[in-house]
């Protein structure tokens, strides 16, 4: 894209000026699916400027594993459904979604709607452990920013916190979901760690690959830390890079949209 089209995308503005930009809802058809979005965002902005999904991850990683109707896909930070529904509403499959943001929630109950989605959509946080209502930080002009953690990707907007609730992904989850699930999307903006180790009962009993986000360069810009602890729980898993659609090879101290995370055989 170029530098004219970039310089209005929402969270660049966020960075740059405390503007707190209305809502502009639309409707958007993106071939294989229809997603209502904000376009004073930056996802539905983005999907508004190049016409098609926002991440494609989980939707190559799909339709390369070959899920179908009665799979499930569990997407952890879910959005408004922008990385799932696309792969949900082609190959027929089930969503199990988790959103913490009230605002994004509830444009994503209305996008499986809108799209026939078979669905199970649940308003909490993920962590560790329930720790019972917790502020999540907003922010406005990039709602796939939102996160449990303050330092992360602060803006010069400044919003009061919305507060939410919290449980483990073991608590969440029910037998039959587990057994459901073939395929799991991670992006909770730097609190990948807690989510994980929250999921030792569903990491022991599914072999559903993980795609995840692996920015190492904002864990050490904002949060001052790496990713070492998440590799380490997950080394029963191969870790490859998985962008655009192309597995290669992972290069630890690189930053990736997405990683894939595939259970070796024991």
């Amino acid at each position: 894209m170029n530098a004219f089209t970039r310089l209005y995308d929402p969270n660049r503005i966020r960075h740059r000026t405390s503007t707190n930009l209305d809502t502009q809802y639309r409707v958007l058809d993106l071939g294989n699916c229809r997603l209502r979005v904000d376009l004073n965002d930056h996802i539905g902005y983005w999907m508004f400027i190049r016409r098609k999904p926002f991440e494609q991850a989980v939707y190559h990683l799909a339709k390369e594993i070959g899920l179908s109707t009665g799979d499930a896909i569990l997407d952890i930070g879910a959005n408004i459904g922008s990385a799932s529904i696309p792969a949900c509403a082609e190959l027929d499959c089930e969503l199990i979604a988790v959103e913490a943001s009230f605002q994004n929630f509830y444009i994503l109950r209305e996008n499986i709607e809108i799209n026939s989605v078979k669905a199970s959509a649940h308003h909490v946080a993920v962590t560790d452990v329930a720790k019972g209502i917790v502020p999540l930080f907003i922010r406005p002009g990039n709602q796939g920013a939102n996160t449990l953690l303050d330092r992360w990707s602060p803006s010069k907007v400044s919003l009061a916190p919305e507060m939410v609730e919290t449980v483990s992904l073991d608590q969440l989850l029910g037998d039959d979901d587990i057994q459901r699930i073939k395929l799991v999307k991670i992006d909770v903006e730097g609190a990948e760690l807690d989510v994980l180790k929250g999921a030792k009962r569903f990491l022991e009993c599914n072999n559903a690959p993980i795609l995840m986000e692996y920015r190492i360069d904002a864990v050490g810009r904002f949060l001052g830390s790496g990713l070492e602890e998440v590799l380490s729980l997950m080394s029963s898993y191969k870790v490859e890079a998985f962008e655009g659609g192309v597995r290669s090879t992972f290069v630890p101290d690189r930053p990736y949209e997405s990683i894939l995370f595939t259970k070796t055989a024991m």
